[in-house]
């Protein structure tokens, strides 16, 4: 992808910050208190409280959803646009496919950094209003934890589109990773204090996982393991496929 076609790309991530003015107007006109910490306030507006009975929880789970949605529309025909009737063309000059689907991933993946940096930036900039920052020290840490939390399902969800959408199209793609991410996260939901769902749900994040260093890293570790199973498999998937198949 040359620099222009990148730069037109991380444009689109800009569509980030108006979906959390709007979303977050409450956070913007009534400030959290002040007695709250900026790490355990930033957490929990994203992320939400998860305990069973809250509705408020089940909203702050919306909107942190909608930031995956929102992604997988912006980004869900990244690499399906290369298939279809020009695809017979246009791999006819590639000599590795799976060499230029990592070369896709890695633009991919720079998005999905910028556009997290993004919605963590302005996140901050809205909890800063009123949340106390007693540790800059435990801010960063959470606010980089967060960005491999975020970046990690950003990239999952997206290439899960594109994989989808190479055979079915753009809304089937998507429609496939909204259920997805809807299904993980009401099994976040019932099942909050499952110490199997905690760990292995990328959608579940409890006090459990914020509190813990060890859970963090297990947390984390587990959300890589299966970004790298679906470029694994994608990859492998790609580099094997009969181009006649997918041409209209």
């Amino acid at each position: 992808m040359n620099v222009k076609v990148n730069l037109l790309a991380l444009r689109k991530t800009l569509f980030v910050i108006p979906y959390l003015l709007v979303m977050y107007l409450q956070e913007i006109f009534f400030p959290i208190s002040s007695d709250t910490a900026f790490s355990a306030a930033i957490w929990g507006t994203f992320f939400g409280s998860v305990s069973a009975g809250e509705i408020s929880s089940m909203v702050v789970t919306i909107n942190s959803m909608g930031c995956f949605f929102l992604f997988c529309l912006l980004f869900g025909e990244q690499l399906q646009q290369f298939f279809g009737n020009i695809s017979i063309v246009f791999f006819t000059r590639i000599q590795n496919r799976r060499k230029w689907f990592f070369r896709q991933c890695l633009d991919l993946f720079l998005c999905a950094a910028v556009y997290t940096a993004l919605t963590l930036l302005v996140l901050s900039i809205i909890i800063a209003r009123g949340a106390a920052i007693t540790s800059v020290t435990d801010a960063m840490f959470s606010l980089l934890f967060m960005f491999g939390l975020l970046f990690s399902i950003l990239a999952s969800s997206c290439l899960l589109t594109n994989w989808v959408a190479i055979r079915h199209g753009i809304t089937v793609g998507v429609f496939t990773s909204v259920v997805v991410i809807v299904v993980l996260g009401m099994a976040a939901t019932l099942f909050f204090d499952n110490p199997l769902n905690i760990v292995c749900n990328p959608m579940c994040f409890n006090r459990d996982i914020r509190n813990s260093p060890l859970m963090m890293g297990l947390k984390l570790a587990t959300n890589l393991t299966y970004l790298a199973a679906i470029i694994a498999a994608m990859g492998q998937h790609i580099e094997k496929m009969n181009l006649l198949a997918h041409t209209k």
